[in-house]
């Protein structure tokens, strides 16, 4: 994210896509807080996230797209796995039972 700041300096025309850059990184820490915490629509932002970067890997080169899609891949493996569904359920269930 610091290495994007230097794209926002006041002495040139101020560039909207580094803001975007940074708000899109910026959402993939937040989710990444939340999905420690067990939060299950973290999940589901973080696969949308990684999603859309296999839909703008495929206006660039072939391997671009290629790694994309493993990462696509090995993320919603890892996220969506059996452990994993357990865990944002357990964290689910927790919140439920704390607010009865």
């Amino acid at each position: 994210m610091a290495y994007h700041f230097s794209d926002l300096n006041a002495g040139s025309v101020f560039q909207y896509d580094a803001l975007w850059i940074e708000l899109v990184r910026m959402s993939a820490v937040v989710c990444g807080a939340f999905m420690l915490r067990g939060c299950d629509w973290a999940r589901w932002v973080a696969l949308a996230w990684i999603g859309f970067h296999v839909i703008l890997s495929a206006f660039h080169t072939l391997p671009e797209l290629a790694m994309h899609c493993l990462f696509f891949a090995v993320i919603a493996w890892f996220l969506f796995r059996g452990d994993a569904a357990r865990y944002f359920r357990g964290r689910r269930k927790a919140a439920r039972s704390e607010a009865n």
